[in-house]
């Protein structure tokens, strides 16, 4: 009985997060959107036209899995997940989990990096910026002042798309529009865009 209680206690709490992950991050998007979980994990959920007579669901539902399979087949199965897949009007919408970001990045082909700033340093990525501030966006730093906060988390993406964190924004480049505290639209931006964590 005791076990069934808490059988039931999870089932209302999962239920009551609805759309919300252990993390408590919204894993809902009507916008294709890149989501950061704490735990090192990526959601990603893509929302793109589908409204030609052409297009076949089944066909890109098979695709995509095929994709996958091949992709878990060399980096280990379970590194990418499609949660979900529909269509919602005339877009297609996909929901994907992937262990971590250098999945997401592989899977997809593209500049995507989730760490310290000093572990973005190591790897390349240049720091040579000016970022706002998500309180005041006339509040700027640069190189400076990213490298004095070494230990902050830093998001880098190459795509034109929403960003959603875990944790609330401190800065993000310019350009980049605050669609609340934890996520950016980096639609505007052009080449990479840059996201310091609190």
């Amino acid at each position: 009985m005791r076990k069934f209680k808490m059988v039931l206690l999870v089932a209302l709490i999962i239920s009551l997060l609805g759309g919300c992950s252990l993390d408590n991050v919204n894993v809902e998007a009507d916008v294709s959107t890149i989501i950061i979980h704490n735990d090192g994990k990526i959601t990603s959920v893509m929302v793109e036209d589908f409204s030609q007579s052409y297009y076949d669901m089944t066909e890109l539902e098979q695709m995509i899995r095929n994709e996958i399979l091949a992709y878990n087949t060399t980096a280990g199965d379970g590194h990418i997940v499609l949660e979900s897949i529909e269509q919602v009007e005339a877009y297609v919408k996909a929901t994907m989990n992937f262990l971590s970001y250098e999945d997401y990045a592989g899977y997809n082909s593209t500049d995507f990096f989730v760490g310290t700033i000093q572990e973005a340093q190591a790897a390349g990525y240049d720091l040579d910026v000016t970022l706002a501030s998500a309180a005041d966006q006339s509040v700027t730093i640069g190189m400076s002042e990213l490298l004095d906060m070494g230990e902050e988390k830093i998001i880098i993406s190459s795509e034109p798309i929403h960003i959603r964190s875990y944790a609330k924004i401190a800065y993000i480049s310019e350009g980049g529009e605050l669609v609340d505290s934890k996520e950016v639209n980096a639609a505007a931006i052009t080449g990479l865009t840059y996201t310091i964590l609190k």
